[in-house]
């Protein structure tokens, strides 16, 4: 298992890269196409998955790269926004990913709680993010969209952020 940036360098502990890993037992079914996430590595896979190892050597999956947005040149995970606005206990959930707003592209946030939190979600994301990180639209819902497998669906936040704006 190797964490890598997006140039193949080897990333430092503690830093963000992403996952490749190397097994004589891997299943070539696991990825659609020859290959999903191209590794720089002969005869490693590409997991897609983007994490970083700890001081105890334990390996943190944070992120995907399919879910990663970029505006310009910087890299944003939702992820590390979500959990920033998880803080907050009177949100049960949230959903952050980029969408089109007017002809470009826009990061916005769908997230579950009694109350509108919006202010009080910028207020707390600005101590932490840059201005461009934080989403510019927020959107108050019962329940955040799930699929079978009860994973967040994508589409279905980006239909909500688009139809309210």
């Amino acid at each position: 298992m190797i964490l890598a940036d997006d140039d193949g360098n080897l990333v430092q502990n503690g830093k963000r890269g992403i996952l490749h890993i190397k097994t004589p037992s891997r299943f070539v079914g696991y990825v659609h196409g020859e290959t999903k996430h191209k590794s720089l590595y002969q005869d490693w896979l590409n997991t897609g998955d983007v994490g970083f190892i700890d001081a105890y050597g334990e390996l943190h999956i944070t992120d995907r790269i399919d879910d990663m947005i970029v505006c310009g040149a910087h890299k944003i995970y939702p992820g590390d926004i979500e959990a920033l606005i998880l803080q907050n206990e009177a949100i049960t959930d949230c959903a952050v990913t980029s969408y089109i707003y007017k002809e470009e592209n826009a990061i916005g946030c769908v997230y579950t709680a009694l109350t509108d939190q919006t202010n009080k979600i910028i207020r707390h994301l600005r101590k932490s993010l840059m201005s461009y990180e934080i989403p510019k639209h927020f959107v108050r819902v019962d329940a955040i969209p799930r699929n079978a497998r009860e994973k967040i669906d994508k589409q279905q936040i980006k239909k909500i952020l688009t139809c309210t704006y």
